[in-house]
């Protein structure tokens, strides 16, 4: 523990977790810069990592069990199991013991199951998938199993219902915040803990984007501490997973932390009323609404559709360029292609109107395409 660091009781777990935790899915692919970010983070009083066997090109662990070998005893080690590619119990004890040498470790503090989409997935998980993990829990392997998931919020309290999850990592920032409150009230009310992963919006909100400097003027912290501040202000969430890559980055971001304590009410009432004046329109990122039967590439289109919104079409001009140089940007993927079918807006966490957005981000694509 450190004085610098705020600290929360996890759920039922009786874990003390940071309010400020770290994810490693943004890592460099350089053990050297994950080595010195992670003992930055340490030394602030970090103690949970959020990790996962299918980051940073699969070697997030490798990376992260290098760095954290030093400070096992002193921090909280989070990762997965995918229920896609490990089905069967089989397939998760695979999957662990390869956790557990990368990890340099021989237990798991937090396994969660991820890439669980609806509640049919859950009824097939609950066969096998699951029942691995369960015994892993009882013979000492894992401490407590959660679930990571972007579902809408009745399909989180379902799953939460009918599997003794400790804890819940979801999506939980100034974009989609007015789509939680069932999940946070009812895991606050059966002692499941809460994780917020995307905190800054997947990286959206760290971007100087007139539109968002509202947000921290006059204010003792920068955009992206109102972010962090605006997600850990929640009592209901135990911490805020920030995607960091760099020591630069987190120092920043243990600095806006120690704002909390005089962080009110009203400043997060403020920032959010300011957000909320562009509108529910963005797309969070998650790939539900994929595969498309027309093979459009929604949320690569409705991303740079963010980005206008927030910074205009000279913003999203260099976004559109990379895309192009990659050839990422192809004449079967386009938003035109949109035939309204209607398959995606179920799937949409966000529950925006895709089909209008397509037609939107069509529009900017035309716009893009006069300034090459």
């Amino acid at each position: 523990y450190s004085d610098n660091m705020i600290y929360r009781t996890a759920g039922n777990t009786g874990k003390e977790i940071s309010v400020l935790s770290m994810g490693g899915m943004r890592f460099p692919d350089n053990q050297d810069i994950v080595d010195s970010l992670v003992e930055t983070c340490v030394e602030q009083g970090i103690n949970y990592f959020e990790l996962s066997p299918g980051y940073v090109d699969t070697s997030c662990e490798i990376l992260a069990g290098n760095a954290l070998k030093p400070f096992r005893k002193k921090v909280h080690i989070s990762t997965k199991s995918n229920f896609k590619t490990d089905p069967t119990e089989s397939h998760v004890l695979k999957r662990f013991e390869n956790s557990l040498k990368a990890l340099h470790t021989d237990h798991i503090d937090f396994y969660h199951t991820w890439f669980v989409n609806d509640t049919n997935d859950l009824a097939e998980m609950e066969k096998s998938h699951l029942m691995a993990m369960l015994k892993l829990k009882e013979q000492g392997a894992i401490s407590h199993i959660g679930i990571t998931t972007h579902m809408n919020d009745d399909d989180i309290v379902t799953a939460l219902k009918s599997f003794p999850f400790e804890t819940v990592t979801i999506s939980y920032n100034l974009l989609n915040a007015h789509m939680r409150p069932k999940t946070i009230e009812y895991a606050n009310r059966n002692g499941i803990a809460v994780f917020a992963m995307n905190p800054v919006g997947g990286g959206m909100l760290a971007n100087n984007y007139d539109v968002l400097n509202g947000l921290s003027r006059n204010k003792p912290f920068s955009v992206v501490g109102a972010a962090l501040l605006f997600v850990v202000s929640n009592m209901g969430i135990t911490t805020a997973i920030n995607g960091l890559n760099d020591a630069d980055m987190a120092k920043h971001s243990l600095e806006q932390i120690k704002h909390l304590d005089s962080f009110t009410n009203d400043d997060a009432k403020e920032i959010y009323a300011a957000f909320s004046a562009l509108g529910p329109t963005f797309c969070v990122g998650c790939d539900y609404c994929l595969p498309c039967p027309e093979n459009v590439m929604i949320p690569r289109y409705l991303k740079m559709l963010n980005q206008y919104i927030l910074g205009g079409i000279d913003n999203v001009l260099s976004t559109y360029k990379k895309h192009l140089a990659a050839g990422r940007i192809k004449k079967d993927n386009r938003p035109e292609n949109c035939t309204e079918c209607g398959q995606c807006l179920p799937k949409c966490t966000a529950h925006l109107d895709i089909p209008e957005k397509l037609k939107q981000a069509t529009e900017l694509l035309i716009e893009l395409e006069k300034l090459i």
